[in-house]
């Protein structure tokens, strides 16, 4: 009886492995779209400065899809301003931090959008939809600093626009040489 049960528990063991991972996680499958390919400085910029983002095509949106985006840095300051975060897909702020008084540390950065509905396909084309979006900013600073931001109602999402980047946005209260913010990891995934 034993050598009939570790015979069937190796069998469903080598079955559970030939399944593919996106058919065991409900459909859908994790996916790296984009990762920053070299340590990037967005220093003393008053204006809003972008981060290189991943380009998401035309009609690429579905309900449910999840999209999360991390970036990790450092933090240089002279006295104590502030930094404004957008989270943008195109050219649209989707969600806006307030400012986060910042002093010299590490940051890191996560964002997580879910695509609430994609409108009916019309002649082969979605037209727009809904997502919604969380930011959180961990500063490891003398005061650590954490900040949560939440959208209270979805941003529509226009999904017939050829490549619309997603990406962070960053803005500084002061101009001096000494803001920096170096983001050494940056990271945006898909499921």
């Amino acid at each position: 009886m034993k050598k009939i049960l570790i015979g069937m528990v190796v069998a469903l063991a080598v079955l559970a492995m030939s399944v593919p991972v996106d058919a065991r996680t409900g459909g859908y499958s994790q996916k790296l779209c984009y990762a920053l390919e070299s340590v990037t400085d967005y220093n003393t910029s008053t204006t809003a400065t972008a981060i290189k983002g991943f380009t998401i095509k035309k009609n690429s949106f579905f309900d449910g899809q999840v999209i999360v985006m991390e970036a990790i840095g450092t933090i240089g300051v002279t006295s104590t301003p502030n930094l404004t975060i957008d989270v943008l897909c195109g050219a649209t702020a989707m969600i806006t931090s307030s400012t986060v008084a910042v002093t010299a540390g590490y940051i890191k950065i996560r964002a997580v959008g879910v695509v609430r509905s994609i409108d009916s396909v019309s002649a082969g084309t979605r037209t727009a939809g809904t997502i919604l979006w969380s930011l959180e900013v961990i500063a490891d600073q003398s005061a650590d600093v954490v900040e949560l931001f939440v959208d209270e109602t979805a941003d529509n999402l226009e999904t017939d626009i050829p490549d619309q980047d997603v990406t962070f946005q960053f803005t500084w209260s002061a101009s001096s040489s000494s803001n920096t913010l170096k983001v050494e990891q940056f990271e945006i995934w898909s499921w």
